[in-house]
């Protein structure tokens, strides 16, 4: 087999933490914490609850819990609350999988990474490349667990959509289904059908959830205002910019703020 072909995925590291277990018990209690970013989760105390629907984890320390992008999942604590986890991007295929809580055993070898960077954690900069590839080492661990099915693609497809979606990904602003057609080297007809068959929704209304997203980002990483989130993510002002973040996440941007605004980044380059 030629290894030389094989995927390297492109993953980046925005926040890595350990909640120490003197939370309050309510801590942990939110709704819709659906976010634009891959969760990573390790509990070593059986005291959270995660649910999604009608299904209900209540994960240990022999669990790790993976949790895709958009996936709008709700939170229950169970008394003060010991937790370690890692908030990532991850490029194609791993960008369009569907909401689900996935649930995969703790090895040895992974028990022993959190181990080291928990021990490493504190003081440490943001820019520490030993505790980034450690984690990192967790995440592409992480996504190689999940089931084929749910990651695949069909390489020819996906190649034709890849300049298109990198435009989408990479503009502010608005990007006609003229353009992205052309860059996918189609007509505007087929491009629309071939883009829904792939993405599972409309070119223009998955370039706004993109800006949405990028927003959600701001909000949680940064001290801009919502006002100046807004026009950095091409919406005409914070009104615009709050309704279409409340229809994508169920909440509004400055409840988004308030509820992710505890978490630490760690930001890996």
């Amino acid at each position: 087999m030629d290894i030389q072909a094989h995927y390297v995925p492109e993953i980046q590291l925005l926040s890595c933490f350990i909640i120490p277990g003197d939370t309050s018990d309510d801590f942990w209690d939110f709704d819709c914490l659906a976010a634009p970013y891959w969760r990573l989760y390790w509990f070593p105390v059986r005291r959270a609850r995660l649910i999604l629907g009608s299904r209900e984890l209540c994960p240990g320390p022999e669990d790790l819990i993976l949790i895709p992008p958009r996936t709008p999942f709700n939170t229950r604590g169970g008394g003060p609350l010991h937790q370690f986890f890692i908030h990532f991007l991850a490029g194609p295929p791993f960008d369009a999988v569907s909401s689900e809580l996935f649930r995969f055993p703790m090895d040895s070898g992974n028990r022993r990474v959190i181990e080291e960077i928990a021990t490493s954690l504190p003081g440490k900069s943001s820019c520490d490349i030993h505790l980034s590839m450690l984690c990192l080492r967790l995440c592409v661990d992480a996504l190689c667990q999940l089931p084929a099915d749910r990651v695949n693609r069909d390489g020819s497809t996906a190649a034709r959509m890849s300049a298109a979606l990198k435009r989408m990904a990479e503009t502010n602003g608005v990007v006609s289904n003229a353009e992205l057609a052309a860059l996918a080297g189609m007509n505007s007809n087929s491009f629309i059908r071939l883009f829904r068959e792939t993405v599972g929704e409309a070119p223009q209304r998955h370039a706004v959830k993109l800006r949405v997203e990028k927003a959600g980002l701001l909000l949680e990483n940064s001290g801009k205002s919502i006002e100046e989130i807004a026009e950095l993510t091409g919406f005409s002002d914070r009104n615009h910019l709050s309704r279409q973040f409340h229809r994508l996440y169920g909440s509004w941007p400055a409840e988004y703020r308030k509820k992710t605004r505890a978490w630490r980044p760690i930001s890996h380059h």
